[in-house]
């Protein structure tokens, strides 16, 4: 199975290459600075090129069987407020023009879905983090709009804080309430990974988080 990684370079889509790799996957990573890449592999191809500009996407994306996104937003960097959003466009018009239709895309937990449970905890943390990253959440949420309107065969994984723990493997996903534990980017890797032979969550956006809270 061929598979395209946007955000490959970054600290997720390095686990994410890592397990792709191990499985048998092929892989082709879009990386605007190549030399980044944390390995060479004979499955691994590394197409230059930004996730804002269509052209680099096209390329990536063409021959593909699926694409999964983890790339990040930068709240320090307002120049790319839209990543997400100008990202996700950009993969829906080159996934139709190819004829690739699985897309995994990663957003954080702020983003709200018509299924969730609404509890105290979620009605206080959405308004704080639109304080204190409101462009990073409203980037993030256009950018799942755009792609839940899209035909794709999509999967949006939701996720809290990242860290780079080991992996515990004991994650449940569904609509709850966001948890504040951090999650294993590792973690995440393997249940974005994973989404390409499940259909459980085929069109929804599940929100991730470990079964058992309590420190490692």
């Amino acid at each position: 199975m061929n598979i395209c990684v946007l955000g490959a370079t970054g600290q997720t889509g390095r686990h994410l290459v890592d397990q792709a790799l191990e499985e048998g996957y092929w892989v082709t990573a879009l990386a605007r600075y190549p030399n980044r890449m944390h390995r060479e592999h004979e499955r691994l191809r590394v197409v230059e090129g930004h996730a804002q500009h269509l052209e680099s996407v096209m390329r990536a994306v063409d021959g593909q069987d699926a694409v999964i996104s983890v790339i990040g937003q930068v709240r320090e960097r307002p120049s790319v407020a839209n990543l997400l959003t100008v990202t996700s466009s950009n993969l829906i018009e080159a996934m139709q023009a190819s004829g690739v239709r699985r897309l995994v895309f990663l957003v954080g937990a702020g983003v709200s879905d018509p299924n969730d449970q609404a509890s105290f905890a979620s009605r206080l943390i959405i308004p704080l983090m639109r304080l204190v990253a409101g462009h990073v959440l409203q980037d993030a949420e256009e950018a799942t709009d755009l792609i839940r309107q899209s035909s794709l065969d999509w999967t949006i994984v939701r996720v809290p804080r990242l860290d780079n723990e080991p992996a515990r493997g004991d994650l449940t996903a569904g609509f709850h309430k966001p948890g504040f534990a951090p999650i294993s980017r590792e973690d995440v890797a393997r249940f974005m990974l994973d989404q390409l032979h499940d259909d459980r969550w085929l069109r929804y956006a599940p929100m991730i988080s470990y079964e058992k809270s309590g420190t490692r």
